[in-house]
């Protein structure tokens, strides 16, 4: 049996699902510091982002250290399409 990674669209339908159920996307991790929209923009998971800015969730997270910020990680990966996501919806440094 091998295992197959999932194409963008399975990820987006996974968070969907999870979302959904009552997944909370507000929560912080103890490595990154960062939620559910800084890990999608860390590693550059598009459908992921879009879906989350779509279910509400808050392209500013002005209670977070700087470097962690959704913005922050998009820059430092240089996400250039999610970026310009997150400035069209108002993100700041």
């Amino acid at each position: 049996m091998s295992a197959t990674t999932p194409t963008e669209p399975e990820r987006a339908r996974f968070v969907a699902m999870l979302l959904d159920a009552g997944a909370r996307w507000d929560l912080r991790d103890d490595l990154l510091r960062s939620t559910a929209l800084g890990w999608a923009c860390r590693w550059g998971r598009v459908g992921m982002v879009y879906l989350l800015i779509s279910r509400g969730d808050p392209v500013n997270e002005p209670e977070t250290e700087a470097w962690a910020t959704p913005l922050a990680w998009t820059i430092k990966m240089r996400r250039a399409e999610i970026e310009e996501t997150l400035r069209r919806r108002g993100a700041e440094r």
